[in-house]
């Protein structure tokens, strides 16, 4: 019987040391959690980006109304001076060339760009202009016959394939009006190439161009293309009408 009670009491002993045991362990684990701390990271910001927002790259520009005017500044050329007597009084006119609105754009299409002031009395007594948009265009010279100097305007106008050539060759008078020296005109409409007269156009450029190498030019812009003469470089302007001739033929024979 005594056996039996130590037995027991031992066994209580065992039973109150692992309860002591186990309750350390669990507050030691307990006391380690929390002094454990699990670092946070820092949130990571993303930059919010609007619908509208567009690279440079993607960019683009309208292009302007006028291709020939970037700014509102001009291009600012010095007036080219001519003198010759086309009032026929033995004194030179003054003949200023003002090239604002050929090398810029026209404002109005009525800009004075060629300016005739009589020798002897310093008045205006013609303007003429030119400019390189199409209603614009227009080529003034100064002609000379050997004997007489002219103002000749000549204008080799084509518009949707139909041809208007006008030459006006003429002296002014002290109060500007027109004498004329000679005028001449063809009309022909590459539509109808059948009815297009190669010979006559031919012949018409001809007596044309021996009027064009006995002048020199002023300003011409005709095809939009300035040219005109300065005092270092008269200018010699004739007419090369071999392709639309050619343009005429091959049109009448696919005709």
């Amino acid at each position: 019987m005594r056996r039996i009670l130590i037995y027991i009491f031992s066994l209580v002993l065992i039973i109150v040391n692992l309860s002591a045991c186990v309750s350390r362990k669990l507050n030691i684990e307990s006391s380690n959690l929390q002094i454990t701390k699990v670092p946070t990271e820092a949130p990571i910001e993303i930059p919010l980006k609007t619908p509208t927002e567009l690279p440079n790259s993607d960019i683009t520009v309208s292009p302007t109304d006028n291709p020939l005017k970037e700014s509102d500044s001009l291009i600012q050329i010095e007036p080219i001076i001519w003198y010759a007597d086309i009032a026929h009084d033995g004194i030179d006119d003054k003949i200023v060339v003002d090239l604002t609105y050929v090398i810029n754009y026209p404002e109005t299409g009525e800009e004075k760009t060629v300016s005739v002031y009589s020798g002897s009395t310093e008045a205006l007594i013609w303007t003429g202009h030119a400019d390189t948009v199409h209603p614009g265009y227009n080529g003034i010279y100064i002609y000379n016959d050997g004997i007489n100097e002219y103002l000749l305007i000549w204008l080799p106008m084509i518009y949707q394939d139909r041809a208007n050539f006008s030459l006006q060759i003429f002296s002014l008078s002290e109060e500007g009006e027109i004498q004329e020296l000679a005028t001449k005109n063809i009309d022909f409409d590459m539509n109808s190439p059948d009815e297009c007269d190669t010979k006559a156009i031919s012949s018409y450029i001809e007596e044309v161009n021996g009027y064009l190498k006995n002048s020199y030019v002023i300003v011409d812009t005709d095809n939009g293309t300035p040219v005109y003469s300065t005092k270092k470089n008269k200018i010699v302007n004739v007419y090369d009408a071999s392709g639309i001739l050619n343009e005429i033929e091959e049109l009448k024979k696919n005709n």
